[in-house]
């Protein structure tokens, strides 16, 4: 019961006084700072620091700047670690950030689907056709994944094969 009664303590904490409101805002605007060189596990669609939810995964990597995460990993930080009046330079926030946000993330286990999703993205797959109505060859497959072996392909726009990938169904490409 103990770990149980720490999150809800922490959930269900006042505000800050108003010495500390500073202090936490300018550890929110240094976290805000670092989070956009942060790592990111592929294909999350849920943050397991402040329990937003997104319909796609290509959404998260905006969500680790936001205020939302940001004030949630200041607030996790100054409830165990307290605040302290000194600014915080660009190293610190980088190491409270990772303590309590990258880490924490990369325990979460993305859906095979969502990782696909992202690599697609990240490979320029899912850019639209050019106006001139040419195919450039980057156009978007049609991904299929079996979730009882695990096992991936993907159809081009003809329905050829392309490729598979068999494993863990983390990494599809």
């Amino acid at each position: 019961l103990d770990p149980m009664v720490r999150v809800l303590q922490r959930q269900l904490q006042l505000p800050p006084p108003p010495g500390e409101a500073l202090e936490l805002e300018m550890l929110i605007a240094a976290l805000r700072a670092v989070a956009c060189t942060a790592p990111l596990q592929d294909g999350l669609r849920r943050c397991s620091v402040c329990g937003a939810a997104f319909a796609t995964p290509l959404r998260m990597r905006d969500h680790l700047g936001g205020r939302r995460h940001c004030t949630a990993v200041a607030m996790q930080f100054s409830s165990e670690k307290g605040l302290s009046s000194s600014p915080i330079d660009r190293e610190e926030a980088s190491k409270i950030f990772e303590s309590y946000s990258t880490v924490p993330l990369s325990r979460c286990r993305p859906e095979p689907p969502d990782v696909a999703l992202v690599k697609l993205k990240n490979e320029g797959l899912l850019n639209r056709e050019q106006q001139s109505g040419k195919r450039t060859g980057r156009e978007l497959c049609q991904l299929r994944f079996c979730f009882g072996c695990q096992r991936s392909w993907c159809l081009g726009i003809t329905g050829s094969y392309i490729g598979s990938q068999e494993g863990s169904g983390r990494d599809l490409f």
